[in-house]
């Protein structure tokens, strides 16, 4: 009765790497689009999305600098006392266009609008994911 205890323990083990393994080749094979579509506007992120293709679940358990180094820099970041929390955009909206004061340089300024979708991490006090997810305004 113990060696199968044993031997289903090691099959997990094993059966855990392979998950792993492939979790970060699918992160592989989408981070380019990810990063390439950094503010969201290309809508890259969106359709990565979209096709099921970035898994909420594999992620837990990662480290930040795994997510940095697939998922690259967070458009914004949240810093709390026992947590960190990384914000992607996920489509684009813009705010109308801001003309200024001089009136020489008309309609060159846009900044983006808040109301946007955003592709969240929360990472623990030891910068492990714990969950992720997508906000929609």
């Amino acid at each position: 009765m113990l060696t199968i205890i044993l031997f289903s323990c090691n099959d997990l083990k094993r059966n855990s790497r392979l998950t792993n393994e492939g979790m970060l080749n699918e992160l592989k094979g989408i981070s380019t689009n990810w990063k390439r579509d950094s503010i969201g506007c290309n809508n890259l992120r969106k359709q990565i999305l979209k096709e099921n293709k970035l898994k909420y679940d594999f992620l837990n358990g990662l480290d930040k600098r795994t997510a940095l180094d697939y998922l690259g820099r967070p458009n914004f970041e949240r810093k709390f006392i026992d947590r960190d929390k990384f914000y992607y955009c996920i489509s684009c909206k813009y705010a109308p266009p801001v003309k200024s004061q001089d009136k020489e340089s008309v309609d060159t300024i846009r900044i983006i609008n808040t109301e946007v979708e955003l592709f969240f991490i929360d990472f623990n006090s030891d910068s492990i994911i714990i969950n992720s997810g997508l906000i929609i305004p």
